[in-house]
């Protein structure tokens, strides 16, 4: 949908195809629960999971301002949190603000949070190690763009930050629950620069003294308040979308490619050959490695790290709790340091407005709780003692 928009609004004549047969958006997208809806529609929105779009994700906000939404644009659905919860088993939970303070009791709590965190944090750090994060963050902040980009890309966030030289508490912390919280990755295997550059920007955003986006997250539910009036956008500007196609074989004329087979998923298996001047895959990179075939590899080598690429990837997956009172918790997203998953969690509805989700759905469902954790993994949630996570 991103190339589709910048590629129509600079005058060409787009066609998309699409393998899924109603929805867009890909994985980003709404998807209704089936039968909680009391009159046919407006089942109960199913989210992915993550909704977060910090200050400095420009890309997507600037696409965002170009999409019609009422009498604005779409990026006017997008809502700032307030805070950041971090949860250890064992401890007492620490409310951090997500933005720089504005008045004097937003100080008087964030100086609060502050120094409870860090007496938690240090009945469990030493001070070797505290000191040796500290330094290693210095030093990130003073790097020039040449030093992320020739020496950090090829180090480890894991040997950047020496994990196997301290603690368990220092990695479940400091190493293992950044990268985890912050890109979704391991840090075993993602790089100083990707975890790093991240780190950095959200310190950035939180001391921002003019702008409060350093976590934003949608009004709605995603399709609703996004995709849908995005497609109407594509449409409105000339964009063809055909829905229910999936690629199957691209087809090569020496170093070019000369057209791309479809097949209906409707069940027919028609196949049909489609062409153009110019072709955009644009696929998950697992997708694309079953696309790649002897003729491309020939055209170009480089389309092998691909294929090398592609089993590498890992899936992260949400589940959602759809609860019949209501329970805000803090208006930000929850960060379970230490549990076994990549875990986070979010009161969600609370951002949504007046969303009337509990007109719409069968049990008069008034908040859902969506929590966000590797796929494969058992998840138990107490709900008398919301933090407590086992197994």
């Amino acid at each position: 949908m991103s190339a589709a928009h910048e590629l129509i609004e600079r005058g060409f004549q787009v066609e998309v195809y699409d393998r899924n047969p109603f929805y867009v958006g890909g994985k980003a997208r709404s998807i209704a629960v089936p039968g909680t809806s009391t009159n046919g529609d407006n089942n109960l929105p199913g989210e992915h999971g993550f909704r977060f779009f910090p200050g400095f994700y420009k890309h997507i906000t600037d696409t965002m301002s170009r999409i019609p939404y009422g009498n604005g644009t779409c990026l006017d659905n997008l809502v700032s949190t307030e805070t950041v919860e971090i949860c250890q088993t064992g401890q007492r939970s620490v409310v951090l603000p997500m933005n720089l303070p504005t008045s004097p009791l937003e100080w008087y709590k964030a100086i609060e949070e502050f120094f409870e965190g860090f007496r938690i944090v240090g009945k469990e750090l030493t001070s070797e190690e505290t000191s040796f994060f500290r330094d290693r963050i210095w030093q990130l902040m003073t790097s020039c763009n040449d030093r992320f980009l020739n020496e950090y890309e090829q180090i480890g966030w894991w040997e950047y930050l020496r994990a196997d030289d301290f603690s368990p508490a220092y990695r479940a912390l400091l190493v293992e629950g950044l990268t985890r919280s912050l890109v979704a990755a391991k840090a075993q295997s993602a790089s100083t620069k990707t975890v790093g550059t991240i780190f950095l920007q959200l310190i950035y955003g939180m001391f921002g003294a003019t702008e409060r986006d350093t976590d934003r997250v949608l009004n709605g539910p995603t399709t609703m308040v996004w995709l849908r009036p995005w497609l109407k956008y594509l449409e409105s500007k000339g964009v063809v979308y055909h829905h229910g196609q999936e690629a199957v074989d691209i087809l090569m004329n020496g170093d070019k490619v000369s057209g791309i087979s479809f097949k209906a998923v409707d069940g027919s298996q028609t196949v049909q050959l489609v062409k153009g001047d110019y072709y955009l895959l644009s696929t998950p990179v697992e997708v694309a490695a079953t696309l790649v075939n002897a003729e491309m590899l020939k055209a170009d080598s480089s389309l092998q790290n691909i294929v090398h690429l592609a089993p590498n990837v890992e899936w992260m997956n949400g589940i959602q709790f759809y609860l019949n009172q209501r329970f805000d918790m803090h208006r930000g997203h929850t960060i379970y340091s230490n549990s076994n998953w990549a875990l986070t969690s979010i009161s969600q509805l609370q951002f949504w407005g007046n969303y009337p989700i509990s007109k719409n759905t069968m049990e008069q469902f008034v908040e859902f709780f969506p929590l966000i954790f590797q796929i494969g993994q058992l998840l138990v949630i107490s709900m008398e003692k919301q933090h407590e996570i086992v197994r």
